[in-house]
């Protein structure tokens, strides 16, 4: 504007108002990320549990029906 240029100033505030909402939604889409990955990681350790606690009581079913036919 000072180079009495109104047209490129307003060109170059367009670009900044356009960077800025860009940067806006950039940061938006990571913290969305960051969450869904979070969740992502703790389904993860909900279901590696319950495999552990199924496995478990397969085991033992098993052990029990293995000691009952011996007898």
């Amino acid at each position: 504007m000072m180079a009495g240029n109104k047209d490129k100033a307003e060109s170059l505030l367009h670009l900044a108002q356009s960077c800025n909402d860009v940067s806006t939604l950039i940061y938006t889409v990571s913290e969305n990320a960051g969450s869904l990955y979070q969740r992502y990681v703790e389904a993860e350790e909900q279901l590696a549990v319950h495999g552990a606690e199924v496995a478990e009581e397969c085991a033992v079913t098993l052990k029990n029906n293995c000691a009952a036919s011996k007898k």
